[in-house]
């Protein structure tokens, strides 16, 4: 028997990233043939809901960077982007009248316009952060001791150093 080592594919939540297809085939006339087949369902929930995120960053670089570490570890996810914190004060109030608020919102501090820590105040006064299911996550190159006591003032889940990796981004999907 020849095996082929195909390309990654995606079925449902699970990635194959590289399968013997003659050994997969092999498992699975097996498990049929124990377990029958009506014990085997390959469907899809269809009614599953991709995570809504809100990715706040002005740079170009750093956006690019995340949308490439969503889909290099094929995390299905509505991504918004705002530039800026103003812009996603916009977003958030206008998902959250649609009572469909992101369930992440990666946050950059340092941003024109409207900073990260301006954008957590206005956020305060406009939604309830203690009963929104938003998990807020700052991410920022700066390591300045005075940000991170800052970051402290406010209800954020976490404040991580940029860059973004997988390890990272795993503990709040």
């Amino acid at each position: 028997m020849t095996f082929k080592t195909v390309p990654p594919y995606r079925i449902c939540d699970f990635t194959i990233t590289e399968i013997l297809q003659g050994e997969f085939i092999d498992l699975l006339r097996h498990a049929l043939h124990v377990i029958g087949p009506a014990s085997i369902d390959l469907r899809c929930n269809k009614n599953r809901t991709m995570k809504k995120i809100l990715l706040v960053d002005d740079d170009e670089a750093a956006v690019y960077i995340t949308k490439r570490l969503f889909k290099k570890a094929a995390i299905e996810a509505d991504m918004l982007i705002a530039r800026h914190g103003q812009e996603a004060l916009d977003i958030v109030r206008i998902a959250c009248q649609q009572e469909e608020c992101p369930e992440l919102i990666l946050l950059d501090i340092h941003m024109p316009v409207m900073n990260g820590f301006e954008f957590l105040e206005h956020l305060q006064a406009s939604v309830n952060l203690s009963t929104a299911p938003i998990k807020i996550v700052l991410l920022s190159s700066s390591t300045h001791y005075l940000d991170i006591a800052r970051a402290k003032q406010y209800p954020v889940f976490d404040y991580i150093e940029k860059p973004l990796t997988i390890e990272k981004l795993s503990k709040y999907l």
